[in-house]
């Protein structure tokens, strides 16, 4: 994977992240998620979706432990008990963005 990620990438898994359930309130799959994002207009596929939460899962810890539970099909995905949103209420994600 390319150090180079696109504004494009990097919205969608921030997307991804805020959609997330916390851990003890449910699970939600890739299929689901992708029903999601793309009701938000994000062109994706069930594939890249699973992608994304593999790679928050494994690289972006310090946004939040994403959890996954493959114990049966379809995974279940959420974040852990202790993960902080670090969203800004009443800011949608790009508004977020340009204060970064």
């Amino acid at each position: 994977m390319s150090a180079y990620l696109d504004a494009q990438t990097f919205l969608r898994r921030i997307d991804l992240l805020q959609r997330l359930p916390a851990k003890g309130s449910g699970q939600i799959t890739a299929r689901e998620l992708v029903t999601q994002l793309q009701a938000a207009g994000y062109p994706v596929e069930k594939r890249t979706v699973e992608r994304d939460l593999e790679f928050l899962r494994d690289h972006a810890a310090w946004l939040g432990q994403v959890v996954c539970d493959d114990r049966s099909k379809p995974y279940g995905w959420s974040l852990a008990h202790n993960a902080r949103r670090r969203a800004i209420p009443g800011l949608s994600v790009d508004e977020a963005l340009a204060l970064a």
